[in-house]
């Protein structure tokens, strides 16, 4: 396969989507590290007022 090409294709194509999946993965931990940000924001603005809304 490799004296044809179809190899190097193939670890390219490879790549590509390996390269997809770790932007993927990058955005998703993006979003819920904002999310636990607000989060533990939120806890803390209510933990020094006491508990109260």
């Amino acid at each position: 396969m490799q004296k044809f090409g179809l190899q190097r294709n193939s670890t390219r194509l490879h790549s590509a989507i390996e390269l997809e999946i770790v932007k993927e993965q990058a955005s998703v931990l993006g979003r819920a590290g904002k999310k636990l940000r607000l989060s533990l924001e939120k806890y803390e603005g209510e933990r020094n007022r006491g508990g109260r809304s």
